[in-house]
């Protein structure tokens, strides 16, 4: 697959993303935040929570579940990329959380939130 395709299929899954997680009552403060670090798919809050969201999708499960893609680099790339976000949003009273959305299947993939997929 191309790295056009895949650039694609990858903004495809984290438009469902966002629209699954505003359906389910959360705000999207940023899309493809990126840094020196790394990059974060979405950031959304709910309540006093800020969310940072990593969007995993896989047509089928012939190389695992979406979610096992997320593995100790990229986590640890996220969170640089968290911690760089945060200093530039500095607040007192917020909670903070990783997440995964997985989705699996096509063309109506099924969508999996994984909160607290990582700390």
């Amino acid at each position: 697959m191309s790295k056009k395709e895949n650039t694609k299929k990858g903004n495809w899954a984290e438009d469902l993303a966002a629209e699954f997680l505003e359906e389910n009552g959360y705000t999207i403060l940023e899309r493809k935040f990126r840094c020196r670090q790394s990059e974060i798919d979405i950031i959304a809050g709910q309540n006093e929570t800020v969310i940072f969201i990593e969007v995993k999708y896989r047509r089928s499960l012939q190389y695992g579940w979406p979610r096992e893609a997320v593995g100790y680099r990229k986590r640890q790339s996220i969170k640089r990329a968290a911690l760089y976000y945060i200093s530039g949003h500095p607040s007192e009273n917020t909670d903070y959380r990783f997440d995964v959305i997985e989705l699996l299947g096509s063309p109506e993939p099924t969508i999996e939130h994984i909160k607290n997929a990582f700390e």
